[in-house]
């Protein structure tokens, strides 16, 4: 920076020029040890992040690698993905901590047809007449005809307003991505978040229906929603209110969709955490209206143990399981197990 060259290291990098990054660790590391860069110029040094570290161990040296979603100075954390069998995507956030204002920091989609090579697509951070500073919390679904739709949120750096949820549409390959269209635009008082998506694929008359289900927090509670679209994306519905939001506080998160693609009924589960329970609950209407939550966990209320982070799938057969990480089995309420619920009827 003393030198000048702060302009020249963020054209090359798209980084600012911070010892945070492990680029200039490196630099440092190297020019204060004669040792570290003797060894470095014999080819005897290696340095990576821990997920090369933990390569090269388990390989006994022979592997000094890392994934195409991983970088050192982001973050790529809440993955999702989906395939339609002759193409798979991947979703991650792509967040560089602190420094977002100059890099982009929105989801990234990684594409492969052999899961060998592999192609990164940034979706785009403007829609809805706002360009965001954030985007986040991507999940991925297809249809019957293979196009894929990508979730995810918005919302600006510094503070909640606006924030929007929004879904971009890819054909078969995965790898043309359409302009994010907004599901919601929240300019006051709500900041939606935890995003999920699923698509009908059943032969019903709901079929090729998208619905994105996500947590609204205001200033006095939580509310779960579901929102669908019925031309490929194109257009949204109105946000449908899923759990009963009863209650004067209600925390409630997480809202996972599910499709039963015989019959094209809609499930949704989520977690309660003001009384440690998952819950359930289905449409068979496409959307349009919602049943009383039925319980999933089993274990004795009033317990105190966490039960959090449900998903729900359904196989061929239209059986439907709800799977969450549950703390029933330690009375200290640390130690996890996964555990799986299905309905009786």
């Amino acid at each position: 920076r003393a030198q000048g060259l702060e302009p020249l290291f963020r054209e090359r990098t798209g980084l600012v020029l911070d010892p945070y990054f492990a680029g200039t660790k490196l630099t440092w590391l190297l020019r204060e040890h004669d040792n570290l860069r003797k060894r470095a110029e014999a080819g005897d040094l290696a340095f990576g992040t821990v997920d090369s570290f933990l390569a090269w161990r388990l390989t006994g040296g022979a592997c000094h690698v890392t994934d195409v979603s991983n970088a050192s100075g982001s973050y790529e954390g809440e993955t999702g993905a989906a395939s339609n069998g002759a193409t798979i995507v991947g979703g991650s956030n792509s967040i560089f901590p602190g420094a977002c204002g100059s890099n982009p920091c929105y989801v990234k989609a990684y594409t492969s047809a052999d899961g060998n090579i592999w192609t990164t697509t940034q979706m785009s951070g403007t829609w809805a007449g706002t360009t965001f500073g954030i985007s986040f919390d991507p999940s991925l679904d297809y249809d019957l005809n293979g196009n894929y739709y990508f979730a995810f949120g918005g919302a600006p750096l510094s503070r909640n307003y606006p924030n929007s949820i929004a879904v971009s549409k890819a054909d078969p390959s995965g790898l043309a991505w359409s302009p994010p269209v907004a599901v919601t635009f929240n300019r006051n008082k709500y900041f939606d978040d935890k995003y999920w998506i699923a698509v009908d694929r059943s032969a019903s008359q709901f079929q090729g229906r998208v619905y994105v289900a996500w947590d609204r927090n205001t200033s006095t509670d939580q509310i779960l929603y579901v929102a669908h679209s019925s031309d490929g994306g194109a257009t949204w519905s109105a946000p449908v209110k899923v759990d009963d939001g009863k209650s004067k506080f209600e925390r409630v998160i997480g809202a996972y969709p599910a499709v039963d693609n015989n019959t094209g009924t809609v499930y949704a589960s989520w977690h309660n955490y003001a009384q440690d329970v998952i819950y359930g609950d289905k449409s068979a209407n496409g959307g349009a209206s919602w049943g009383a939550p039925v319980r999933a966990n089993d274990d004795p209320a009033g317990t105190g143990r966490h039960q959090y982070n449900p998903g729900a799938s359904i196989d061929a057969n239209g059986v439907l399981t709800v799977a969450f990480y549950d703390r029933r089995d330690d009375s200290g309420n640390c130690r996890t197990h996964v555990y799986a619920s299905r309905p009786s009827d």
